[in-house]
């Protein structure tokens, strides 16, 4: 299925909001985006419409920005890319990481679970990320060894969010949260801890995120996978979603 362009720039606009970064900047028509290093997303440039400056003058002063932060150059590229980018970075030696697929799925299609009793009295969803939800995401997710700037980061935040988690004995097993743009809730950081993995949780954490979202006003959901985890995508299409489109990251090869 073909994504027109507008819906595109659309979902890229709600990636933007509910996924934030410490400090942000434009340049002509690009988004640099920085976050001390945690996640791709909030530490690279992103194409969000046509500049006019010439793109080997463009990329050189992106390398400077994150150089003089102490950052890798690092560039999102997505069906909005600047025509051309692509083989520049090639000439200059940048390398190509797996990328991840954004996918999508009105919440009148979804498939939304009802927790079971049992599940639901386990289950919370909180307005900011608690101190015990936090340490769920070191323990068995991934905070990228910077839980001060995730908290930062998350704590930046100025769109409705909630943090959902699934207790087992009085110790979360399972966490996910989800923030709402532009009547779009963005699905981020879903994690269970492996030894309750295989157990449905995950769906019910992703159901509960949907639900949450439906109350603030979405009717619609997003998130984004990478395309070597089968067992994500595997829940993610069963609950009704559908790749949208894919985007890469360009890093100077020696950066790996």
């Amino acid at each position: 299925m073909i994504v027109p362009r507008d819906d595109i720039a659309r979902l890229e606009r709600v990636g933007d909001a509910t996924w934030p970064a410490l400090h942000r900047e434009w340049y002509d028509g690009w988004v640099l985006r920085y976050a001390d290093g945690v996640t791709g997303r909030s530490n690279s440039a992103s194409t969000v419409e046509p500049g006019v400056l010439p793109l080997h003058e463009k990329v050189a002063e992106v390398e400077r920005r994150y150089q003089a932060r102490g950052l890798t150059p690092t560039f999102r590229l997505t069906p909005l890319t600047d025509r051309g980018l692509d083989d520049l970075l090639n000439d200059l030696g940048y390398g190509e990481d797996a990328g991840a697929d954004v996918m999508s799925v009105l919440l009148r299609h979804a498939s939304i679970d009802t927790p079971s009793p049992r599940t639901h009295a386990r289950m919370r969803v909180e307005r900011a990320p608690s101190a015990a939800w936090l340490g769920a995401l070191s323990a068995f997710g991934d905070d990228r060894g910077r839980p001060d700037v995730l908290r930062a980061m998350l704590e930046g935040l100025d769109v409705p969010s909630g943090y959902v988690s699934i207790a087992d004995g009085g110790r979360i097993v399972a966490i996910g949260m989800g923030a709402v743009a532009h009547g779009v809730v963005a699905v981020f950081n879903m994690n269970t801890d492996p030894a309750h993995r295989r157990a449905g949780l995950g769906r019910q954490v992703l159901s509960d995120i949907l639900a949450w979202g439906g109350t603030q006003g979405a009717t619609e959901a997003m998130l984004q996978v990478r395309r070597d985890n089968a067992q994500a995508r595997a829940l993610y299409r069963s609950a009704g979603f559908t790749r949208a489109y894919s985007y890469t990251y360009r890093r100077p090869a020696a950066s790996g």
